[in-house]
């Protein structure tokens, strides 16, 4: 049964991610990842605790604070708030601080890689992300080109119509990394949503004659 304070631990957990003195904030996104690694009812925070992050942490001058707030994004996709998590980093695509712009569209990169497309919905990254590939600065646009190339590992040409409103030069450079993918469409999961964990290994039962069975039927 989920703990009847929940909706109290929403603001507690947002101000561990903004707090405004440095090293505070540090020991806050720790005891934050702990929280939502351990806490079940920690999912029903996603929305403000990733709002605090966009605002406070992606764009942090700190390393050890984006890395933390990754994992925390990390985190709360594995707990089962991931649609939570990607609808507040893709907000932060329209913040005026490109540094924050860039950091959200690196961690949907990450979320995308670590989950996999099967958990994050491409559609709506490739909808939110070809309006940044004009952006006045160039390491959102830059982001924005990894953010379009991790959409492909994972699913191929059918994103192609999603992408026509791009420049040609664009379009080119992309067909250019595109071509260099080796794994296109055959992409695993690093991480799993808690209700599924890691996919099975298939036991082999060795055979009698002591041959071997075909991989494929």
């Amino acid at each position: 049964m989920d703990d009847p304070k929940w909706k109290s631990y929403q603001g507690i957990a947002k101000k561990m991610v903004t707090d405004t003195n440095a090293v505070a904030q540090e020991k806050g996104l720790e005891c934050c990842l702990a929280f939502a690694e351990n806490c079940k009812t920690a999912n029903k925070t996603a929305g403000e605790v990733i709002d605090g992050l966009v605002s406070k942490c992606v764009a942090a001058p700190k390393t050890k604070t984006k890395e933390l707030a990754t994992q925390i994004c990390l985190m709360y996709c594995e707990i089962e708030a991931h649609e939570k998590v990607i609808e507040q980093l893709i907000g932060g695509f329209t913040n005026k601080n490109p540094k924050v712009v860039s950091g959200c569209v690196m961690n949907v990169t990450e979320c995308l890689r670590c989950f996999g497309a099967k958990v994050i919905k491409i559609s709506p990254l490739l909808k939110a992300i070809i309006p940044l590939m004009d952006h006045r600065d160039k390491d959102v646009r830059e982001g924005g080109k990894k953010l379009i190339i991790e959409s492909y590992r994972w699913i191929g040409d059918i994103m192609k119509v999603q992408l026509k409103d791009l420049k040609d030069v664009q379009m080119k450079e992309l067909e250019a990394e595109f071509s260099n993918l080796t794994d296109v469409g055959r992409c695993k999961a690093e991480r799993w949503l808690r209700s599924q964990g890691p996919p099975r290994e298939v036991v082999k039962e060795p055979r009698e004659d002591g041959a071997e069975d075909d991989e494929d039927c």
